[in-house]
């Protein structure tokens, strides 16, 4: 008995691998970086200008992100800000400063992430905000 019927190369078996583990990993660093946003405004009072700026914490608020000095926050941070992770590209867009006595704070952002390479890297881009928690992002 012969079976005609698609063929599922091994190269499209690995590609959805890797596509379900990039999207994977992708909402865990979201998430973990929502996290510490949070916790940020929660210590400083508002959202940093950078992502960067978790990691160095602003004068008004000094020490306030002593916490953050941790080597694995560091490791993710510096990776999402200086190349795609996982075939992810991020982008961090703070928006409503809180004040100008309160140093470079703000009151809300939007945190992205989309594929290098849509179908290659990964199918869904996401989005986490102060508001909600990482979802898809149509």
């Amino acid at each position: 008995m012969v079976v005609v019927g698609d063929c599922v190369s091994a190269r499209d078996v690995f590609t959805d691998r890797r596509i379900v583990a990039n999207e994977a990993v992708t909402k865990s660093h979201l998430q973990r970086l929502r996290g510490l946003l949070v916790e940020y405004k929660i210590e400083c009072g508002g959202f940093p200008a950078k992502l960067e700026f978790l990691l160095d914490s602003p004068t008004d608020a000094r020490a306030c992100a002593k916490y953050l000095l941790l080597d694995d926050v560091t490791d993710l941070i510096h990776d999402v800000t200086s190349g795609p992770v996982s075939g992810y590209t991020y982008a961090y867009s703070p928006t409503g400063p809180v004040s100008a006595r309160t140093g470079p704070l703000f009151a809300r952002f939007e945190l992205r992430a989309s594929p290098t390479s849509p179908g290659v890297n990964g199918h869904t881009s996401f989005v986490a905000t102060d508001t909600s928690e990482v979802r898809a992002d149509p």
